[in-house]
């Protein structure tokens, strides 16, 4: 997963305290490799389109892999396909069902590091699902909101908040660690002019064991 990879400020002295911290972590804001065997726990709540009811997923770092000619990190979850990322920089290549491609993205779906405050951009990529041979354009305009505390189950945090919008109909807002280097909460919005129709799915870390190099 990529290192920086899960509030806006009501007041003059918080938009202060909250622009030093991220300036702050700026110099932290870098790629790093999770070890193997690492893991957490995280739980999810889905309503609407995403269905109805909670569940828990422990997700898994398992052993690289070769995916069209590059080395790309596994990550096993035990609810969903595998997820398959770059290991330096944490773009998305693939979901899969083992060595069968479920959802391609080309070119790799990424974020532009370093992260800060207030730093949006434009991200356009080619998303193919296998099952129905759909080849999709997908542009998603992605802004850096804030670096905040976040508390839930697993602890305290700091994360970026960034929030995402694309064409498809997903409004999604996601806190992403800077010392776990995963999504620690999210908050992923399908809107009226989703295929799918109106649903929401929120997910928050209990628990963790991640480990770097």
């Amino acid at each position: 997963m990529a290192r920086t990879l899960p509030f806006l400020c009501i007041a003059a002295a918080l938009a202060a305290s909250t622009c030093a911290l991220a300036d702050e972590a700026e110099g932290n804001n870098r790629a790093s490799t999770v070890v193997i065997g690492s893991s957490f726990v995280r739980s999810i709540q889905d309503t609407g389109s995403y269905g109805n009811g909670a569940s828990i997923a422990t997700v898994t770092r398992q052993a690289n892999r070769d995916w069209k000619g590059q080395t790309v990190g596994a990550w096993h979850s035990t609810v969903g396909p595998t997820v398959l990322i770059h290991p330096v920089h944490g773009a998305f290549h693939a979901f899969v069902n083992g060595d069968k491609p479920v959802v391609t993205f080309e070119p790799a779906a990424s974020w532009q590091w370093p992260l800060k405050v207030g730093k949006s951009w434009t991200r356009n990529v080619t998303m193919t699902v296998h099952a129905t041979d759909q080849v999709i354009p997908v542009e998603t305009q992605i802004t850096v909101e804030a670096y905040e505390d976040v508390t839930m189950p697993a602890g305290t945090f700091k994360a970026w908040r960034v929030r995402t919008v694309d064409n498809l109909g997903n409004e999604d807002v996601q806190w992403f660690s800077s010392d776990l280097t995963v999504f620690i909460k999210q908050k992923l919005t399908r809107t009226d002019k989703h295929a799918a129709g109106p649903g929401v799915r929120e997910t928050e870390l209990v628990s963790q064991s991640i480990r770097h190099q």
